[in-house]
């Protein structure tokens, strides 16, 4: 059964809608319009193991924008995976941009956490795209957050979901493979992967289920392979799915992502402990921390 058959709405698609994340307040205000920010040369990555590179140029960011910031270096040298986050300040880096940011409700980072929630009508699904903040990279690497979500979510039947994806716009249509939780289309609260190719949408099915506590999601890219892992913190990765997108090549984006069908502002938002980047040059390396 195809998705599709599960949504009551029908979703209106805002292509090409990337913004550089400008400050929030703490009720999370929207994104202002961004200017574009240059990317720099191969530099060190902020926050993780490793040697640092040397940092890169940057370039002074168009009204309401932010200032880009020099290009980072991979942990070991190698292509750059991108910038960890622990989120201890008071708005997010310039490091972080945002696709379609008028679908993000609450966007802000306080108390140590980023904290993203969807509008209505924002969802992932075929050439549909909802809100996604991210960080450009490449190479082979992984993503790893822990995140929760408080809240109310919506009535039964409209999905709500939280956790990570990545993304090309070298292809026809929306390119995507995600790992969230939250709530599916038969109300339960669950796990699940999604790959998008071409504009064409598959998903886990029957979702993982989820109890709704802290939950630690990576996806781990190497070669063609996305290797998805879901764990409660703690415990030792499980790998959910390892799916083969031979398409991610070159440059692409990799972040946190949010999205719902709801027809009515009636959703939990998604509390982000951090968000970490390694390389990796084996499957092996997956699985270690």
């Amino acid at each position: 059964m195809t998705r599709s058959s599960q949504f009551a709405v029908v979703l209106a698609l805002c292509a090409g809608c990337t913004s550089t994340v400008s400050k929030n307040n703490a009720d999370g205000g929207q994104a202002g319009s961004a200017g574009s920010a240059a990317s720099g040369g191969s530099g060190g990555a902020s926050g993780g193991a490793g040697q640092a590179g040397n940092a890169g140029s940057s370039a002074a960011a168009g009204s309401g924008g932010v200032a880009g910031s020099g290009g980072v270096g991979g942990l070991d040298g190698g292509p750059a995976p991108g910038v960890s986050d622990e989120f201890d300040g008071n708005e997010f880096a310039s490091h972080w941009q945002v696709h379609n940011p008028q679908e993000l409700a609450i966007q802000s980072v306080q108390s140590g956490q980023a904290r993203l929630q969807p509008t209505t009508d924002s969802i992932w699904f075929h050439t549909q795209s909802g809100p996604l903040v991210y960080q450009n990279v490449s190479g082979d690497f992984k993503i790893t957050t822990q995140l929760s979500m408080n809240g109310t979510y919506p009535p039964f039947s409209q999905v709500h979901w939280a956790g990570l994806m990545l993304r090309h716009t070298h292809g026809s249509g929306e390119n995507t493979i995600h790992l969230v939780v939250g709530q599916d289309a038969s109300g339960n609260m669950s796990r699940e992967w999604s790959s998008t190719v071409n504009g064409g949408t598959i998903f886990s099915t029957p979702h993982p289920p989820w109890d709704g506590s802290a939950i630690q999601l990576r996806i781990c890219k190497v070669g063609a392979d996305m290797r998805l892992y879901t764990r409660a913190p703690g415990l030792a990765w499980t790998m959910i799915h390892n799916e083969p997108r031979p398409d991610f090549v070159g440059s692409f984006q990799a972040g946190m992502v949010t999205h719902s069908n709801a027809t009515s502002q009636l959703m939990a938002t998604a509390h982000y402990e951090w968000v970490r980047f390694a390389s990796v040059t084996t499957g092996a390396d997956c699985t270690t921390d």
